[in-house]
């Protein structure tokens, strides 16, 4: 009869029921498990080391997401974190510029002639690609003399050059 009246002190009413589990998940977890466990039956004590682990590793992941998610606010607003991600951008876009010539480059010379130039120019792929890379081509000659340094064919660093050239021209 004492068992009873001390279960039904934890878990008598819905609201006991509610305080009690409010207490396992905060710390003081022994006294309800224990008399459970020792009183009622053993499969308890699988039920509050489920409950116990769920429940504690729910508010570490929250916990943590808040955390990661403050700290990557705080770090885009850094301006050193910034202009690192500046440069890697540029370090990508000059690696997608070195491809393109590569591919342009059909004599493998490492320049580019207006025979080899034009006839690419012209293929629609190669304009959406270069399109993608922030330049639009709608005239073939004024792109290939804007680009070139006069000796009538592109090297890389004069693509290269040129492109960033153009392409900062085109956002300003």
């Amino acid at each position: 009869d004492d068992v009873r009246i001390e279960v039904f002190r934890y878990y008598g009413t819905f609201w006991r029921s509610m305080i009690t589990m409010f207490e396992v998940m905060f710390g003081n977890w022994a006294p309800p498990c224990r008399i459970l466990l020792d009183e009622v039956s053993e499969a308890y004590g699988l039920f509050f080391l489920l409950y116990r682990c769920i429940i504690g590793f729910a508010v570490l992941c929250v916990i943590q997401a808040v955390f990661i998610q403050q700290t990557m606010k705080i770090a885009q607003q850094d301006t050193d974190f910034m202009m690192q991600q500046k440069r890697r951008e540029i370090r990508s876009y000059v690696r997608k510029l070195e491809r393109l010539f590569r591919a342009l480059d059909h004599s493998g010379d490492g320049y580019v002639s207006w025979d080899e130039f034009e006839p690419l120019m012209m293929n629609p792929q190669m304009r959406l690609l270069l399109s993608t890379l922030g330049l639009e081509t709608r005239d073939v000659d004024e792109l290939f003399m804007l680009l070139d340094d006069g000796d009538g064919r592109l090297s890389t660093e004069e693509f290269i050059e040129g492109v960033q050239r153009m392409k900062g021209q085109a956002k300003a």
